[in-house]
């Protein structure tokens, strides 16, 4: 039996869900990046890399959890990986 592959997220999506977070806050990439001591390049590394530490410091600023912009990059504790879809249909 062929092994289902989870769907990836667009990364494109994510992107937007955290700049238009950080917007409202009036936060830029270059200040966390600065907050962090990291480059603008590293922060921005998070749009297609796993990078807990940083995926972490951009949704605490932005009042969510990695979880929720990112959940291809997190399984539940079952490890199934949470699905957009899953989220809605628990609502």
């Amino acid at each position: 039996m062929k092994k289902l592959e989870p769907k990836r997220i667009d990364p494109e999506i994510s992107w937007k869900i955290v700049k238009r977070g950080l917007r409202e806050r009036r936060i830029t990439l270059m200040a966390l990046a600065q907050e962090l001591g990291l480059a603008a390049s590293t922060v921005c590394s998070v749009k297609y890399t796993n990078y807990p530490s940083i995926e972490a410091a951009i949704a605490r600023r932005i009042s969510t959890v990695p979880e929720n912009i990112w959940p291809d990059r997190y399984p539940d504790r079952a490890g199934k990986i949470i699905s957009n879809s899953d989220q809605e249909s628990d609502t």
